[in-house]
């Protein structure tokens, strides 16, 4: 009987907080909103469109270990980044995947996600298409990347001619989306 007695007490004691936890539910998820809509107020890419980015501060050293460390289908996405902000056009990652033969483009939009996230670019980012438009992008990736690719194929391919036509082919059909 005592256990009943302490399961019934702490029952409405629980239930008597519940208009409390309420308020408390509520006023968190009104915080998350306001702070979202002043995220969507002043985005990265209105920053970097102002020119108030030029760069975006991570060292050439480590740029350039981020290329060499990351898979040959990531470069091709990181010079699909660059493109896209040279050429000052969006980009769609379905249209990528067919680029480089690949079926799935949710590795990609994470990839562009932690880029981001470290620093390496600004982007805007369309939700219903996943379209990227790169506002700012590293200016090491930006002038080594499509060199570091072709030697990367050049070299690493030399005895293998019909690897290396297919991965020349997918970086051609990167290069041939901006055409």
């Amino acid at each position: 009987m005592d256990a009943v007695k302490v399961q019934t007490e702490t029952l409405n004691a629980n239930v008597i907080s519940l208009p409390a936890r309420f308020d408390q539910l509520e006023s968190s998820v009104n915080l998350a909103t306001k702070s979202l809509e002043e995220k969507k107020a002043v985005p990265l890419s209105s920053v970097a469109a102002k020119g108030e980015l030029s760069d975006t501060g991570i060292s050439d050293e480590v740029a350039r270990r981020f290329l060499a460390s990351s898979a040959l289908v990531y470069n091709f996405l990181i010079y699909a980044c660059v493109l896209s902000k040279k050429n000052k056009v969006s980009f769609s990652l379905n249209k990528f995947c067919v680029a480089v033969s690949y079926n799935w483009n949710a590795p990609f939009a994470g990839f562009i996600a932690c880029m981001s996230s470290v620093g390496l670019l600004v982007s805007d980012f369309d939700v219903e298409f996943p379209d990227y438009k790169i506002q700012v992008i590293n200016g090491v990736l930006e002038a080594e990347t499509e060199s570091y690719i072709e030697k990367y194929l050049l070299n690493r391919y030399k005895n293998e001619s019909l690897k290396q036509e297919e991965l020349m082919s997918h970086f051609k059909n990167v290069r041939a989306m901006f055409d």
